[in-house]
Protein backbone atom coordinates (compact mmCIF):
# COMPACT_ATOMS: atom_id res chain seq x y z
CA UNK A 1 0.00 0.00 0.00
CA UNK A 2 2.73 2.43 0.98
CA UNK A 3 4.86 1.46 -2.04
CA UNK A 4 2.00 1.99 -4.49
CA UNK A 5 1.28 5.45 -3.05
CA UNK A 6 4.94 6.47 -3.39
CA UNK A 7 5.10 5.01 -6.89
CA UNK A 8 1.95 6.90 -7.86
CA UNK A 9 3.36 10.21 -6.62
CA UNK A 10 6.68 9.64 -8.40
CA UNK A 11 4.80 8.69 -11.57
CA UNK A 12 2.78 11.91 -11.59
CA UNK A 13 5.86 14.06 -10.92
CA UNK A 14 7.78 12.40 -13.76
CA UNK A 15 4.75 12.68 -16.04
CA UNK A 16 4.43 16.42 -15.34
CA UNK A 17 8.17 16.99 -15.93
CA UNK A 18 8.04 14.99 -19.15
CA UNK A 19 4.99 16.91 -20.42
CA UNK A 20 6.64 20.25 -19.63
CA UNK A 21 9.84 19.17 -21.39
CA UNK A 22 7.86 17.98 -24.42
CA UNK A 23 6.14 21.36 -24.73
CA UNK A 24 9.46 23.21 -24.39
CA UNK A 25 11.07 20.84 -26.90
CA UNK A 26 8.55 21.66 -29.64
CA UNK A 27 7.93 25.35 -28.85
CA UNK A 28 11.54 26.53 -28.39
CA UNK A 29 12.44 26.35 -32.08
CA UNK A 30 15.60 25.08 -33.78
CA UNK A 31 19.20 25.73 -32.83
CA UNK A 32 20.81 28.69 -34.62
CA UNK A 33 23.35 26.41 -36.35
CA UNK A 34 20.63 24.30 -38.01
CA UNK A 35 17.94 26.91 -38.56
CA UNK A 36 16.71 27.00 -42.14
CA UNK A 37 18.36 23.70 -43.08
CA UNK A 38 16.45 20.53 -43.94
CA UNK A 39 17.77 18.93 -40.73
CA UNK A 40 16.67 21.46 -38.10
CA UNK A 41 17.51 20.36 -34.57
CA UNK A 42 15.35 21.58 -31.68
CA UNK A 43 17.20 23.70 -29.10
CA UNK A 44 16.48 21.35 -26.23
CA UNK A 45 17.51 18.05 -27.81
CA UNK A 46 20.40 17.59 -25.38
CA UNK A 47 18.19 18.40 -22.41
CA UNK A 48 15.55 15.94 -23.63
CA UNK A 49 18.17 13.21 -23.98
CA UNK A 50 19.51 13.92 -20.49
CA UNK A 51 15.99 13.69 -19.10
CA UNK A 52 15.59 10.36 -20.91
CA UNK A 53 18.74 9.08 -19.23
CA UNK A 54 17.48 10.26 -15.85
CA UNK A 55 14.08 8.65 -16.46
CA UNK A 56 15.77 5.40 -17.44
CA UNK A 57 17.93 5.46 -14.31
CA UNK A 58 14.91 6.16 -12.10
CA UNK A 59 12.97 3.35 -13.77
CA UNK A 60 15.86 0.93 -13.31
CA UNK A 61 16.28 1.85 -9.63
CA UNK A 62 12.55 1.57 -8.96
CA UNK A 63 12.33 -1.71 -10.87
CA UNK A 64 14.91 -3.16 -8.49
CA UNK A 65 13.91 -1.33 -5.30
CA UNK A 66 10.17 -1.99 -5.17
CA UNK A 67 10.38 -5.79 -5.59
CA UNK A 68 13.01 -5.87 -2.84
CA UNK A 69 10.73 -3.85 -0.56
CA UNK A 70 7.84 -6.14 -1.47
CA UNK A 71 9.85 -9.25 -0.58
CA UNK A 72 10.79 -7.66 2.74
CA UNK A 73 7.13 -6.83 3.42
CA UNK A 74 5.85 -10.25 2.25
CA UNK A 75 8.59 -12.86 2.80
CA UNK A 76 6.35 -15.74 1.66
CA UNK A 77 6.65 -14.50 -1.94
CA UNK A 78 10.43 -14.86 -1.93
CA UNK A 79 10.17 -18.37 -3.38
CA UNK A 80 8.57 -17.10 -6.58
CA UNK A 81 11.19 -14.39 -6.87
CA UNK A 82 13.96 -16.94 -6.42
CA UNK A 83 12.48 -19.10 -9.19
CA UNK A 84 12.28 -16.09 -11.53
CA UNK A 85 15.87 -15.05 -10.78
CA UNK A 86 17.12 -18.60 -11.31
CA UNK A 87 15.21 -18.78 -14.62
CA UNK A 88 16.82 -15.53 -15.82
CA UNK A 89 20.28 -16.65 -14.75
CA UNK A 90 19.71 -20.00 -16.45
CA UNK A 91 18.63 -18.37 -19.71
CA UNK A 92 21.67 -16.08 -19.73
CA UNK A 93 24.02 -18.97 -18.93
CA UNK A 94 22.47 -21.05 -21.70
CA UNK A 95 22.78 -18.13 -24.12
CA UNK A 96 26.39 -17.55 -23.07
CA UNK A 97 27.37 -21.17 -23.64
CA UNK A 98 25.61 -21.26 -27.02
CA UNK A 99 27.07 -17.95 -28.22
CA UNK A 100 30.01 -17.63 -30.55
CA UNK A 101 33.03 -15.36 -30.32
CA UNK A 102 33.98 -15.76 -33.97
CA UNK A 103 34.79 -12.51 -35.79
CA UNK A 104 33.36 -12.39 -39.29
CA UNK A 105 36.08 -11.93 -41.95
CA UNK A 106 34.48 -8.78 -43.42
CA UNK A 107 34.05 -7.18 -40.00
CA UNK A 108 37.61 -7.24 -38.66
CA UNK A 109 38.46 -4.01 -36.84
CA UNK A 110 39.59 -2.83 -33.42
CA UNK A 111 36.06 -2.78 -31.95
CA UNK A 112 35.23 -6.36 -32.93
CA UNK A 113 37.13 -8.30 -30.31
CA UNK A 114 36.02 -11.84 -29.48
CA UNK A 115 34.99 -10.99 -25.89
CA UNK A 116 32.64 -8.24 -27.03
CA UNK A 117 31.22 -10.38 -29.83
CA UNK A 118 30.50 -13.18 -27.35
CA UNK A 119 28.63 -10.77 -25.03
CA UNK A 120 26.61 -9.31 -27.90
CA UNK A 121 25.76 -12.78 -29.15
CA UNK A 122 24.75 -13.76 -25.61
CA UNK A 123 22.38 -10.79 -25.44
CA UNK A 124 20.86 -11.62 -28.81
CA UNK A 125 20.36 -15.28 -27.96
CA UNK A 126 18.86 -14.42 -24.57
CA UNK A 127 16.48 -12.01 -26.30
CA UNK A 128 15.45 -14.75 -28.74
CA UNK A 129 14.91 -17.21 -25.89
CA UNK A 130 12.84 -14.73 -23.86
CA UNK A 131 10.82 -13.86 -26.96
CA UNK A 132 10.19 -17.54 -27.67
CA UNK A 133 9.13 -18.19 -24.08
CA UNK A 134 6.80 -15.18 -24.20
CA UNK A 135 5.29 -16.37 -27.49
CA UNK A 136 4.81 -19.89 -26.14
CA UNK A 137 3.24 -18.49 -22.98
CA UNK A 138 0.78 -16.40 -24.97
CA UNK A 139 0.01 -19.32 -27.28
CA UNK A 140 -0.53 -21.72 -24.38
CA UNK A 141 -2.75 -19.23 -22.54
CA UNK A 142 -4.95 -18.70 -25.59
CA UNK A 143 -5.22 -22.41 -26.42
CA UNK A 144 -5.99 -23.37 -22.81
CA UNK A 145 -8.61 -20.56 -22.71
CA UNK A 146 -10.42 -22.18 -25.62
CA UNK A 147 -10.68 -25.52 -23.81
CA UNK A 148 -11.56 -23.99 -20.42
CA UNK A 149 -14.61 -22.08 -21.70
CA UNK A 150 -16.76 -25.22 -21.48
Amino acid sequence: MFNSRIASIVLYILLALGAALLIIFFVAGPTPQTEGTPLEEPKFTDLALKFAYVYFAIAAVLAVLFPILDVIAHPKGAGGLLIAVLFFVGVFLLAYFLSSDKVLPDMVNAANVPERIKLVDTGLLACYIFGGVAFLGIFFTEISGIFNKN
